[in-house]
């Protein structure tokens, strides 16, 4: 049987007290509660301060300290199209200038202060290619993209950008994508696959990363370089319009919710965990999201909720059993 030592090279520490300053995987024994312990990195949710607008298919930019959420789907309200602009400073969630065209599944990225949102479902009038741009106190008109479609995928900053189309009317989910820097939109390869609907993205214009999509959900992952799409390890489970965006980068993302609802999982570049976490409210629908692979917020979802819920990843010291 293989022991600590042949494993690590090291012996066990035999101490009267729990170490400061421990590194992570380190393991003791504690002679005073004649306990075998370790430092690990625990993952966790905890809940946070509602939205003041419940809704879903929300567009989101931003980080975990300062978020930022708009437009989104009120149903079952008639008025369906939201134009409610939300920051959150990871504690509590402040109303700010509402986007010029209120409208769901706006697809959104940036900073809190710097965003961009493109297309949408605004309820009158079918889809749109309509872009706006956030200041950190008001909307304006920017570039708009070249084809109308909703469920559409943005990630980058505001100044550069990659779009991905969504959902076009007829149904069709093309795979075309589009990028811009500061100003007009062209063209780049296409995906390798189609129905990116509500697919979660995260990235640069240089390394970005585009993960599930429907209709129906799809387990497909693609990874960009910079020039070309390649097809990358697939999702655990089939899903779309889950939280995501805006939570990593192309090697270190995180996934809440969608498919099944409450579940978490966790991108390392390579290969995807699940996570012992889960979120407390099941979230479906495209709700808010910010952050990074080990510390995000997720806020709204389906239908009108508000609840907001952060996840985070910690140090802590566990008794290990010994059978």
């Amino acid at each position: 049987m293989a022991t600590y030592q042949n494993i690590k090279g090291l012996r066990v520490k035999y101490l009267s007290a729990d170490p400061s300053n421990i590194a992570d995987g380190e393991v003791w024994y504690n002679t005073t509660s004649g306990t075998l312990k370790a430092q690990v990195l625990k993952e966790s949710t905890s809940s946070a301060n509602n939205m003041n607008t419940g809704r879903y298919a929300i567009g989101s930019a931003g980080t975990l300290t300062a978020g930022l959420a708009a437009g989104g789907d009120l149903f079952p309200s008639p008025s369906r199209a939201s134009n409610a602009t939300e920051e959150y400073d990871g504690t509590s969630w402040a109303s700010a200038t509402g986007i010029g065209t209120g409208r769901s599944f706006f697809a959104s990225c940036g900073t809190q202060t710097a965003a961009i949102g493109s297309t949408g479902y605004p309820f009158s009038g079918g889809t749109t290619t309509a872009t706006e741009e956030y200041n950190g106190a008001s909307w304006s008109s920017g570039t708009a993209v070249p084809t109308a479609c909703e469920g559409g995928n943005q990630f980058g900053i505001q100044t550069a950008s990659i779009f991905i189309e969504g959902g076009l009317s007829g149904p069709s989910y093309p795979s075309s994508a589009y990028t811009q820097t500061g100003g007009a939109w062209t063209s780049i390869p296409s995906l390798n696959n189609d129905k990116n609907y509500g697919a979660m993205t995260n990235g640069t214009t240089a390394a970005g990363i585009s993960v599930g999509g429907g209709n129906p959900q799809q387990d497909h992952v693609e990874e960009w370089d910079g020039s070309t799409w390649s097809n990358s390890t697939a999702f655990p489970t089939a899903n779309y319009n889950a939280a995501g965006n805006s939570c990593g980068t192309q090697t270190a993302m995180s996934v809440a919710g969608g498919t099944p609802g409450t579940q978490i999982t966790i991108w390392d570049g390579s290969a995807w965990s699940i996570s012992p976490a889960s979120l407390a409210t099941s979230r479906s629908g495209r709700p808010a999201s910010a952050g990074t692979s080990t510390a995000f917020y997720v806020s709204g979802g389906s239908p009108q909720v508000v609840a907001t819920e952060e996840f985070s990843t910690a140090p802590a010291v566990e008794t290990i059993t010994v059978s």
